[in-house]
C-alpha cells in the first residue's frame, strides 16, 4: 500500500469513528499539491494526523490494532511516540493541556497521541482533498512561521518557513489577514518575526 492510500484508508476510519482530525506535516503539503497550483518537493516518510479532544464519544474502531496487523509497531521510547512500519511510519497528535504529558491514550481507537501545544488552531477550518481533510491553507501558514520561532533544530525551523512560503501562493490574502487581526499578542510578534524571513 502506498503512503497516499494508507492516509486514505486511515482517514476513512477516523471520519467513520467521528473523529475531528486532519492531515498535518509534510504529507499535508503534498495534498495541497493535488488542489492548489503549487509544488513542494516530499521529503519524509513521517505522517502526522492531527486530533482534537474530542467533547463528543468516540465510535470505538480498533485503530491500534488494524496498524499492528499491517507491520506498524508501536515505539514509545523517549520522546516519540508514533507506528513504525517498513517504509513510512505514521504519528498522531493531539492538543496538550497538562505540560508533563508524553503521550495520550485515546482508548476508543486503541492508539497512542503526542500531546503537542498549538497544535489545536490546525482544526476549527479545513478543505477536504481526495476525501482527506486538511486544515485551511491560511492556518497551516500562520502555524507553520509560529512555531518556526519556537524550534531548535535549525533544520526544521528550515522546513517550516519553506512550506509557508510554498502555501503562501495558495492562500487567501483576506482571510488571512482577519485570522492574523484574532491571534493573541505573542502569536501575532511571533507571526511578524518570522515573516521578515520569507
Amino acid at each position: 500500500m502506498s503512503p497516499e492510500e494508507f492516509i486514505k484508508e486511515i482517514s476513512g476510519i477516523l471520519k467513520n469513528s467521528g473523529a475531528d482530525f486532519v492531515l498535518g506535516g509534510s504529507w499535508a503539503m503534498h495534498f495541497y499539491t493535488l488542489h492548489y497550483t503549487i509544488r513542494y518537493s516530499l521529503r519524509t516518510k513521517d505522517i502526522d494526523f492531527v486530533f482534537a479532544l474530542s467533547r463528543r464519544k468516540l465510535k470505538p474502531y480498533p485503530l491500534g490494532e488494524y496498524l499492528k496487523e499491517r507491520g506498524f509497531l508501536l515505539n514509545l521510547k523517549g520522546e516519540e511516540v508514533n507506528y513504525v512500519g517498513e517504509h513510512f511510519s505514521v504519528e498522531f497528535l493531539i492538543e496538550q493541556r497538562k505540560p508533563k504529558d508524553k503521550s495520550v491514550h485515546i482508548k476508543e481507537l486503541g492508539i497512542y497521541a503526542v500531546p503537542l501545544y498549538f497544535i489545536d488552531y490546525l482544526l476549527p477550518e479545513k478543505i477536504e482533498v481526495e476525501g482527506v481533510p486538511l486544515p485551511a491553507p491560511e492556518r497551516f501558514y500562520i502555524h507553520k512561521l509560529v512555531i518556526s520561532r519556537r524550534r531548535r533544530e535549525e533544520h526544521k525551523r528550515l522546513k517550516d518557513i519553506e512550506q509557508a512560503l510554498t502555501l503562501k501562493e495558495a492562500i487567501d490574502l483576506q482571510k488571512l489577514e482577519n485570522l492574523k487581526s484574532s491571534l493573541p499578542k505573542k502569536w501575532k510578534r511571533l507571526l511578524e518575526e518570522a515573516e521578515k524571513e520569507l
